[in-house]
């Protein structure tokens, strides 16, 4: 678990006052991006402060897609790829090729073997399988060609 609660003991009061809460969303700070206290983002410092520690590997997540919203019911956690396809699904991902195939594969869990497996079998879609790593199809080909060629070559 991540140990970031005995640095925030005693400074709910501090953080809590910086925070504009609203009937929707409770900005902290100025309301631009996401807001730091004490080192950390502001939003992992209300979870922790409303939930406790935030468990190795997971992300703090917005429901409302607001960066600088602290509200401890619009936040959730979850994986990198969790956040990944949450943004997906409600069309908040600025451009598909945020990520190297190698970091998308890495992410979700793909490995090069997919893609011979789906070479071999006909059923290679570049782009579709793009659309569904969060890269462009053109990433998609050049690291099938880098795969397949260390794999010819082997």
């Amino acid at each position: 678990m991540t140990d970031l609660l005995p640095g925030l003991a005693g400074q709910a009061e501090a953080f809590w006052a910086k925070v504009k809460r609203t009937e929707g969303c409770w900005e902290y700070g100025n309301g631009a991006n996401y807001g730091r206290f004490r080192g950390m983002s502001a939003h992992r410092a209300a979870w922790i402060m409303a939930n406790g520690p935030i468990p190795e590997g997971l992300h703090v997540c917005h429901h409302c897609d607001n960066p600088p919203c602290v509200r401890p019911d619009h936040l959730f956690l979850g994986t990198r790829t969790d956040n990944m396809q949450d943004a997906s699904r409600k069309g908040r991902l600025k451009a598909p090729e945020m990520f190297t195939l190698n970091e998308a594969a890495e992410l979700l869990g793909l490995a090069p073997s997919t893609l011979r497996h789906q070479t071999r079998n006909g059923k290679f879609d570049a782009f579709k399988m793009g659309r569904e790593w969060f890269v462009t199809g053109a990433e998609v080909q050049r690291y099938r060609r880098e795969h397949l060629r260390k794999d010819s070559a082997a």
